[in-house]
């Protein structure tokens, strides 16, 4: 009888561990799933990056495609969890690239290190973390309005506009 009771309260110690863990797990899941997703593109889209610098070496700098709309995707992911945001402004002038190096080199200063990714033509896009965003604004309308005509009066309404872009 003592040997029988000992195996069923082992038993229900076992059954109780793995309770405790199944329920663990999913309260895991269902608090923490944002920041794991976030984790999970952010890592994905740094080794996309990594291929895609490895693959444009080997091939004389031709990017692979695979390698590269990996990276969007999880780009676009990130965007879409909010972790990173993407503005896209419109000038009132015809930056060039002159300015838009000094631009560049202004922002390098104010946050050395810091990824961000834009591309530039009649409008420029930026994707960078929300908290960014103000900076980019700051830099984009002082390069932009450095530009303009000064024998043109300044007109508000025409003045450097930004979208926030989100990828649905």
């Amino acid at each position: 009888m003592l040997k029988r009771s000992h195996s069923l309260r082992r038993l229900l110690l076992i059954e109780t561990g793995i309770l405790i863990l199944v329920a663990g797990s999913i309260t895991l899941v269902v608090f923490c799933q944002e920041p794991i997703q976030i984790g999970y593109h952010r890592v994905i889209a740094h080794l996309s990056m990594k291929a895609i610098v490895r693959s444009t070496k080997s091939s004389q700098g031709t990017p692979n495609v695979r390698h590269t709309r990996r990276y969007e995707s999880h780009r676009d992911e990130l965007i879409r969890l909010g972790y990173l945001d993407k503005h896209t402004y419109t000038y009132n002038t015809n930056m060039e690239s002159l300015q838009r190096c000094r631009m560049l080199a202004d922002v390098h200063r104010k946050i050395p290190g810091q990824p961000y990714e834009f591309s530039i033509g009649k409008s420029i896009s930026i994707i960078d973390r929300p908290y960014n965003m103000a900076m980019w604004d700051e830099f984009v309308q002082k390069y932009d309005a450095s530009m303009a005509d000064p024998c043109q009066p300044a007109n508000s309404g025409d003045s450097l506009k930004a979208s926030p872009s989100k990828i649905p």
